[in-house]
């Protein structure tokens, strides 16, 4: 499955994780997305595809090691095993800029890292694999890929924390996971801790 969305990159990694969630592995984003394609110069259909769809033979399974609540977050603060990184930007991260939900207070999770996933994009497209590498060591320079180390990556609703999360799939990291209820979730549960 090639995934991509009309933005470059932006909703298709979401589909990705949830597709690979459910323990689909042949899934793929296209870097840069329809724009990249099309300044491309490259073929794009208009009309609608009439052919006979097959219902094929999948059988999905929720990979519950690749989705976290804010139980698993809240447990894991202190852990130094367990990163979360938050891919908002920088002024809502540090409560200088208004959350877009009513209700949701400002801040971040405490101990977590901020990595904006506008830092790991270059126009439509992802930076290179050099440049992701480089991103990831430093902004955690403790962290290396392949170390066992788990990355929760939370962002305002579990959009954008996808591409933060492909990016390091791309920059060799395993052991990753997503706060799907993100900001959303823990800024407005009043019983949590905000730094």
């Amino acid at each position: 499955v090639v995934l991509y969305d009309n933005q470059g990159i932006y909703s298709a990694p979401r589909a990705w994780w949830i597709l690979r969630s459910m323990g689909l592995e042949q899934v793929f984003v296209l870097d840069g997305g329809l724009p990249q394609w099309l300044a491309e110069g490259r073929e794009a259909v208009s009309a609608p595809i009439n052919s006979a769809a097959s219902l094929g033979n999948m059988a999905g399974r929720l990979d519950r090691r690749r989705v976290r609540d804010s139980a698993f977050v809240l447990q894991h603060l202190d852990d130094e095993r367990v990163s979360v990184i938050d891919a908002r930007s920088r002024a809502r991260f540090l409560a200088q800029a208004p959350e877009p939900r009513p209700g949701v207070r400002g801040g971040h999770i405490p101990n977590s890292l901020n990595l904006p996933f506008t830092e790991v994009l270059d126009g439509y497209r992802f930076k290179p694999v050099s440049e992701l590498e480089s991103t990831f060591k430093r902004l955690a320079p403790s962290l290396q890929p392949g170390d066992g180390h788990q990355l929760v990556f939370s962002c305002g609703s579990g959009i954008t924390a996808c591409i933060i999360l492909l990016a390091a799939e791309l920059a060799g990291y395993d052991q990753l996971s997503l706060y799907d209820g993100s900001w959303a979730d823990w800024g407005s549960d009043d019983s949590l801790p905000v730094a």
